[in-house]
């Protein structure tokens, strides 16, 4: 009897074993089950969106505020149809750190990016689903949005450009890239210009003689008038002047009580000066000393030239986007 019960308990223990092994393999099965993908049909090229743009970030917007937005209600298609469960994966570049749940690093200190993809933002790291389809309804991108977001005190300068989002499809014969946000030329800029001392720019224009002049609209040699600019990068700087003119073509009449028969002409760039009308000087390319291209010069109006002073004012307005 003894050895019979031991050969009863090694059977048991076989049997035991076997009903293990089984459900081991039973699960097992049921997991590849739940991963078999079906098929999809794909458009001949995936869908492209590139960002090129400028902006303007106002200093005084508070941290969290939108600086600038890019959309697009384009539809583009990420599959013909899918037949059976595929995956759709959202890859956010590495290029862009993480700052928080939703937004990432521009590479433009102090701003932000977050994306938004058929009115979902999307979270920072890369997100994974895996959808059933019904072999006949198109699946698609209606709505992107990507938001520029002032994060903290912002130094201008250009966004880093490479792909930002990057849409996957994956059905049984494998994953494809669908749809990609790409940044291109985004420049971030923060206006800002203050002349570096007193606004009131005395021009000392010296000396002249009536026998210089060689008749009605001839110039002395121009001087170099200087508006010192201190301005941020990438800053559109415009100049208006409002001065009394009479004769148009850039010339200031002088003040009553100076000489008869000369004004004073205002070139910018080399360009006679319209008056009440804002001009373009450049746009900044860094941060820095900036000098408006101004020169003024005596200018014959009249056939005669009285002798005296020749004193003239000119109100200028300096303004920056």
């Amino acid at each position: 009897m003894k050895n019979f019960s031991t050969m009863y308990k090694k059977i048991g223990s076989v049997r035991n074993c076997l009903w293990s092994l089984l459900a081991v393999l039973f699960l097992t099965c049921g997991i590849n089950n739940a991963m078999a993908l079906g098929t999809c049909s794909f458009p001949a090229t995936a869908g492209k969106i590139t960002i090129n743009k400028e902006m303007t970030a106002a200093a005084e917007l508070p941290v969290g505020a939108t600086i600038s937005s890019y959309s697009s209600s384009q539809q583009y298609t990420l599959a013909n149809y899918c037949t059976g469960d595929y995956m759709q994966n959202n890859f956010i570049n590495g290029i862009f750190p993480a700052i928080d749940g939703f937004t990432r690093e521009s590479g433009v200190a102090g701003v932000g990016l977050r994306v938004t993809v058929n009115n979902s933002l999307v979270y920072r790291y890369s997100t994974s689903q895996v959808i059933n389809g019904d072999g006949s309804t198109p699946i698609y991108v209606q709505m992107v949005r990507v938001d520029f977001i002032k994060t903290g005190d912002i130094t201008p300068g250009p966004v880093t450009s490479g792909q930002l989002l990057n849409i996957r499809m994956e059905d049984s014969s494998g994953a494809r890239d669908a749809f990609t946000i790409d940044i291109g030329n985004v420049i971030v800029k923060q206006p800002s210009c203050y002349i570096t001392g007193n606004s009131a720019i005395p021009v000392t224009m010296g000396t002249a003689k009536r026998e210089d002049f060689k008749g009605v609209n001839s110039t002395l040699t121009p001087v170099n008038v200087q508006i010192p600019l201190q301005c941020s990068a990438y800053t559109a700087v415009n100049i208006s002047f409002d001065a009394t003119s009479t004769h148009g073509n850039g010339i200031i009449d002088l003040a009553k009580g100076s000489v008869e028969g000369v004004g004073i002409q205002l070139k910018l760039n080399d360009k006679v000066v319209e008056f009440d009308k804002k001009t373009l000087v450049a746009q900044t390319t860094q941060q820095g000393r900036f000098n408006i291209p101004l020169t003024a010069a005596y200018i014959q109006t009249e056939e005669v030239i009285t002798t005296g002073t020749a004193n003239a004012v000119a109100n200028f307005t300096v303004t920056y986007e």
